[in-house]
């Protein structure tokens, strides 16, 4: 990974017709301004369409999803003679010499080659939402670590602050990877994403804090694929606002024995108005991260959920997250 610095584009993979190349069947696109005008801002796109990638032309016939022998397959026009689903996989596997590179994939929703979801999927002249585009799949099962989204879920702000998060963790631990870190490496990129971790899911970040804290019972040779996945896993989890709370809450009791009574008292209140939905998530730990830089003498470690870096906290404080 050649991109290590908090000022530099973070790189994204990303469907062609989304930025606006008109690579559809129909000779259109689907340019999606948040992602060209805003995030475009902050990260850099790696464009790629799997279905000209494997020689097809524009316009062309439209492809679709059918089950066969139990199998996902992709073909034209429901024709199973002009079967695709080879050539689509092989167009997955000459990728990933560039995808080992990125640090989140956008997709186009719904698409036989791209959707990462309920695709049309024609089973026995019954067709349902239950498919998995071609590409996407092969993608997502050779990288499961990776933040992946289609656009249609970047309009639910929840998804979307989640998925920004996560690319921004990703990278950072990409990062780190790449200076062969050791235990107390990782266990202090634990310690400055535990905030994170616990909005995410308490349970398992309870887990792996304890699984770093017995080395005797981690394996050297996979700890940073060990750790990795249940990193990208647990924050795939959408904090909730009971979550969050608990670790405001968490986060204020550390930072009281420096304040007044009087901000004691005023930071107890910015996590109770946030708990009662009078505060978005954004503004009540804006406000803490102020009482902390004001009255800590002592620098702290970085703790990535009050203090995220620049381009995380510009694309977050676009939307509120409840």
């Amino acid at each position: 990974m050649s991109k290590n610095s908090e000022t530099e584009k973070i790189l994204l993979g990303i469907s062609g017709c989304l930025l606006g190349e008109p690579v559809r069947f129909d000779g259109g696109h689907k340019r999606n301004a948040y992602i060209v005008q805003t995030l475009g801002r902050y990260f850099e796109f790696k464009s790629f369409c799997p279905e000209v990638d494997i020689g097809l032309g524009v316009p062309r016939d439209t492809l679709g999803l059918i089950e066969k022998k139990g199998e996902q397959r992709i073909v034209f026009n429901k024709d199973t003679k002009h079967d695709l689903t080879k050539a689509l996989k092989e167009s997955v596997a000459r990728q990933a010499q560039w995808q080992r590179d990125i640090c989140g994939y956008i997709l186009k929703s719904r698409s036989p080659s791209c959707g990462i979801q309920n695709v049309e999927l024609i089973q026995k002249d019954i067709i349902s939402l239950s498919g998995i585009g071609i590409y996407a799949a092969g993608l997502m099962q050779n990288f499961p670590n990776l933040p992946v989204e289609s656009e249609d879920r970047l309009e639910n702000i929840e998804l979307r602050n989640n998925f920004i998060r996560r690319i921004f963790v990703y990278r950072r631990w990409k990062i780190l990877t790449n200076t062969k870190p050791g235990l107390r490496d990782v266990q202090h990129f634990h310690r400055q994403h535990s905030s994170l971790l616990m909005a995410s899911d308490s349970e398992r970040y309870k887990q792996l804090t304890c699984w770093l804290e017995k080395p005797l019972e981690l394996k050297s040779d996979t700890l940073i694929s060990d750790y990795e996945k249940q990193l990208m896993s647990i924050l795939k989890t959408l904090a909730t606002r009971k979550n969050n709370t608990h670790v405001l809450k968490q986060l204020t009791k550390k930072l009281s024995p420096q304040l007044n009574t009087e901000d004691k008292d005023k930071t107890e209140e910015i996590v109770r108005n946030y708990n009662r939905g009078l505060l978005s998530f954004n503004i009540a730990t804006g406000q803490i991260r102020q009482y902390q830089q004001q009255h800590i003498e002592t620098p702290l470690e970085r703790d990535w959920y009050l203090d995220p870096a620049p381009g995380e906290l510009a694309l977050l404080s676009n939307t509120t997250f409840d």
